[in-house]
C-alpha cells in the first residue's frame, strides 16, 4: 500500500497506534485462573428516581449518607449541580428527577439493565483476575447511575461508577439528538461496557502525570500497556471490543502494520514532542 493511501486513512491509523503498541506487549498469558469476587453493586439511579418527595430534604440526606464518597461526586461533578453544601443543589436536583425527558431515560436504562447479573458476574471475574494482579488493592463496589449523556465510567475512592445511559445500544433513539460522534456510538452498549469499566480502573490507577508522556512514542507505549492489562483480566474477551474497533479496522490495522510504522518513520514522528505534529494520530476529534 502506498504512502498517500495510509494518509488518506488516517482515521484508521489512530485505531493501529495502540494495536502496534499492544505488540509489544504481546505474551497475553492472563493472571491464571483468579476466583471470581463478589461484587457489592448498588443502584443509585433508582433509589434516586424512587426517593420520597413529600419528605424531600430527609430524603436526600438519607441517600448521602447511603452513599457517602459517591453523592458528592455525582451532584459536583457528573451533573454539575454545585456543591452538596449549598442548598441550590436540592432545587436544581428535584427539577432534574421531576424531568419528563430524564425520568424517559431512567425507564430506558432500568428496562435494558433491570437484570444486572451477567455484568455483575463478569466484572466480578475480571476484579478477581485484577486482585490477583495488584492482591494490596481493595475491590471496589459498583454503583450504577444516570449522567445525562455524560460520563461512562467514574471512579472514586472505594467506588467505580457506572453511567447506563452511555450504554443503551447504538441505535439509542436520544443519542443522534446530544450530538455524539457515530464512532463513539457504535460502542455504547452491553457488551462494551465491562472493558470500558476495567479500562477507566487501570487508567485510575496509573493515571499518566502532564508532562510524563511526550513523544508519539511515549503515549503509544502508555495505551499499549492498558491493552495488557485488559488481556490480563478479560482474556476471553475480543480484541475488538477491548480496543474499541470494529472488525474490519482492526483486520486493516494488522494487515498495514509494516506500512504504518513505514508512515511514521517518513513523518519524523514517532520521537517528536511537537503535539501539533502527530495529534491527528491519537486525537479523536480528528477522525
Amino acid at each position: 500500500m502506498h504512502l498517500n493511501t495510509l494518509q488518506r486513512n488516517q482515521n484508521y491509523l489512530i485505531y493501529g497506534i495502540a494495536v502496534l503498541l499492544a505488540g509489544l506487549f504481546s505474551c497475553k498469558e492472563p493472571a491464571g485462573h483468579s476466583a471470581s469476587v463478589q461484587l457489592t453493586v448498588k443502584r443509585f439511579e433508582k433509589d434516586l428516581f424512587s426517593i420520597d418527595q413529600n419528605n424531600y430534604n430527609a430524603s436526600l440526606d438519607s441517600l448521602q449518607q447511603e452513599y457517602p464518597a459517591f453523592y458528592p461526586i455525582y451532584f459536583s461533578r457528573i451533573v454539575g449541580f454545585g456543591q452538596v453544601k449549598d442548598s441550590t443543589y436540592r432545587i436544581i436536583t428535584r427539577d432534574f428527577i421531576n424531568n419528563a425527558d430524564l425520568k424517559m431515560l431512567y425507564h430506558d436504562c432500568d428496562s435494558v439493565y433491570a437484570n444486572f447479573d451477567g455484568i455483575s458476574r463478569d466484572l466480578g471475574q475480571a476484579f478477581g483476575r485484577y486482585q490477583a494482579l495488584f492482591p494490596e488493592d481493595t475491590i471496589p463496589e459498583i454503583i450504577t447511575f444516570i449522567s445525562g449523556f455524560n460520563n461512562g465510567v467514574v471512579t472514586g475512592e472505594g467506588f467505580v461508577g457506572i453511567g447506563l445511559d452511555m450504554f443503551l445500544g447504538e441505535d439509542y433513539r436520544f443519542y443522534p439528538s446530544v450530538n455524539i460522534p457515530r464512532f463513539i456510538v457504535r460502542r455504547m452498549n452491553r457488551d462494551h461496557m465491562v472493558p470500558t469499566v476495567m479500562q477507566g480502573v487501570i487508567s485510575a490507577k496509573y493515571e499518566t502525570e502532564n508532562g510524563t508522556a511526550q513523544t508519539l512514542l511515549d503515549q503509544m507505549i502508555e495505551h499499549g500497556k492498558r491493552l495488557y492489562f485488559l488481556d490480563q483480566v478479560l482474556p476471553a474477551t475480543h480484541d475488538s471490543l477491548k480496543i474499541g474497533y470494529s472488525a474490519a479496522q482492526l483486520k486493516w490495522c494488522k494487515q498495514n502494520e509494516t506500512n504504518i510504522w513505514g508512515l511514521f518513520l517518513e513523518e519524523n514522528v514517532l520521537y517528536s514532542t511537537d503535539q501539533l505534529k502527530f495529534s491527528k494520530y491519537i486525537d479523536v476529534n480528528c477522525t
